[in-house]
């Protein structure tokens, strides 16, 4: 095996060969297959509504359908009953091969084969060397493909050390000769294909992700996730881009007639915009964009997605719609059940508590135009999770503009204020008034905001979940304190019912409606202006 930059390669006549094997092998392992097609199956693409509803349905269909036990999968492979497993897939697969609705599950059965699940690879091993199936091969394949992106972990390119991407190559190396040899005995397996677009994204195998996927569409030109799998890593952060994505959704819709959920391919555009303006705590656009998506048919993690937002927007009441549509899919979802009840989080017994400064002269101030400077955070987790930290500051300066608005003051526009500051408005030194004074001028403010977060997450002794807030404004004319508030909340709740970022959040929000009525009922003086 040769290096090349700084990426595991097979040489050049190896890569050659095998690409060659592979795509051959592929080429002559076709036949005639009668397939189940859907009876709400339709060609017709004039009438997007009626196409919404019929991927609806069949993703209703689809849930359970045919799902084998990860609990019963795991006890198997630990005491070596091979056999038992592999009837269990093979029937599934067999399932699948007369009716598209159980590629879901089919999918799902493999997804069961990762680290994080207790799957053990002795245990892989030992299974591969005894019966040499195609679904021993599958299974490890699928199990390296995500040891090897757990390796990895989720940081950029640029601050993840050498030897963990070296690491991800080695083990994407193996599980394509797994999936390889997998496919080569039944070629018609399509999760083995999802797999191998995936690790033909991130690693240097003899296989293009698109090689991968036109051999899947070749041998069952119905599947959706073979297709989800290739629109997902043409995302731009994968080289691709958000038309590549939309162009190859469209280009899918001749086979609409195999498999209705096709339809809905065309949202993940939209989808992965939702996602980014989500995490810049743009909840307009993150709720247009998952509702643009939403309109090609649903998604369970997308109706989830646009919940969360709704309800970080401060829209309680369409969060509860959208995960009581997420139970008509999955009755039995956690948070669903939790946040679908009116109230939701509300009913949950929160302790709020606040130590909140006033300055005796803030009318002579004359404020009427903040500029939220700056918010930081010092939690050790989220300092591992620069991303998640990201979101984290961007959800609370949303939540301080609602709060200056719900007050009747002006605010700068964020935007400004990170060209001002050179920032992107977490890193500025709250320890510097005259800096801060000198970015409140220049941006037109009367005063400047400064927050930190301290402390913020899950005590297990304790079994709830807190978060701690130090936020204050000082006057741009004079850099005296106008305010300043310590806040703490916590709340009791099991994490197996909450997501664990919504109860932070929802801490968040009910710690700055307290802010906001203390402020209200001490600054008298205020007199509300238009931006």
């Amino acid at each position: 095996m040769e290096k090349a930059g700084g990426l595991y390669t097979l040489p050049i006549t190896a890569e050659s060969f095998m690409r060659a094997r592979f795509i051959i092998l592929f080429v002559l392992a076709t036949g005639s297959h009668m397939h189940f097609i859907p009876q709400n199956a339709s060609s017709d693409v004039s009438h997007p509504g009626k196409q919404a509803e019929l991927a609806n349905i069949a993703l209703k269909q689809q849930i359970g359908l045919g799902e084998v036990n990860k609990s019963e999968i795991t006890a198997l492979l630990s005491t070596q009953q091979y056999d038992a497993i592999e009837s269990a897939y093979v029937t599934l697969y067999r399932h699948f091969k007369r009716d598209v609705r159980y590629e879901r599950s089919l999918r799902q059965a493999y997804m069961l084969f990762a680290p994080r699940e207790g799957i053990s690879i002795e245990d892989l091993d030992l299974w591969v060397a005894t019966t040499a199936s195609d679904v021993a091969y599958a299974a490890r394949g699928a199990y390296k493909a995500r040891l090897g992106f757990d390796v990895r972990g989720g940081k950029t390119i640029d601050k993840t050390p050498r030897q963990r991407i070296e690491d991800m190559h080695r083990y994407h190396t193996d599980a394509f000769k797994d999936l390889q040899m997998a496919i080569e005995k039944n070629p018609g397996l399509m999760p083995a294909y999802v797999d191998l677009i995936w690790i033909s994204t991130a690693s240097s195998i003899p296989i293009t992700p698109r090689e991968a996927l036109d051999m899947a569409i070749h041998h069952d030109n119905r599947t959706y996730y073979a297709r989800r799998a290739y629109v997902d890593v043409l995302h731009p952060k994968w080289g691709g881009s958000f038309r590549q994505m939309s162009d190859f959704a469209k280009g899918s819709l001749k086979y609409i007639h195999l498999n209705p959920r096709l339809w809905s391919l065309q949202g993940m555009a939209y989808a992965y915009r939702a996602m980014d303006y989500d995490e810049e705590a743009d909840y307009t656009n993150a709720i247009s964009m998952y509702s643009a998506a939403l309109a090609f048919g649903d998604d369970v993690t997308l109706l989830k997605n646009r919940a969360a937002v709704y309800y970080k927007s401060g829209n309680i009441g369409k969060a509860e719609a959208d995960y009581r549509r997420v139970l008509y899919y999955h009755p039995t979802d956690s948070t669903a059940v939790a946040f679908s009840l009116p109230g939701g989080l509300d009913r949950l017994k929160y302790d709020l508590r606040e130590s909140t400064y006033v300055s005796p002269s803030i009318c002579e101030m004359h404020i009427k135009r903040y500029a939220i400077v700056t918010v930081e955070h010092g939690v050790d987790w989220l300092k591992k999770r620069p991303d998640g930290g990201r979101v984290v500051i961007y959800n609370n300066i949303a939540k301080i503009e609602r709060m200056l608005e719900g007050l009747g003051f002006a605010y700068v526009e964020r935007s400004k204020v990170v060209a001002i500051a050179g920032t992107e408005g977490r890193s500025v030194s709250a320890t510097n008034p005259r800096y801060l004074q000198e970015v409140g001028r220049k941006s037109g403010a009367d005063a400047v905001i400064v927050a930190t977060i301290p402390a913020m997450g899950r005590d297990h002794s304790k079994g709830v979940y807190f978060e701690d807030i130090k936020i204050k404004a000082l006057s741009v004319a004079t850099g005296a304190v106008a305010w300043e508030s310590k806040l703490e909340g916590t709340v009791p709740a099991k994490q197996e019912e909450y997501e664990h970022t919504l109860l932070l959040d929802s801490i968040e929000r009910k710690l700055y409606n307290l802010l906001e009525r203390i402020l209200r009922t001490r600054i008298a003086c205020k007199r509300v202006e238009g931006p």
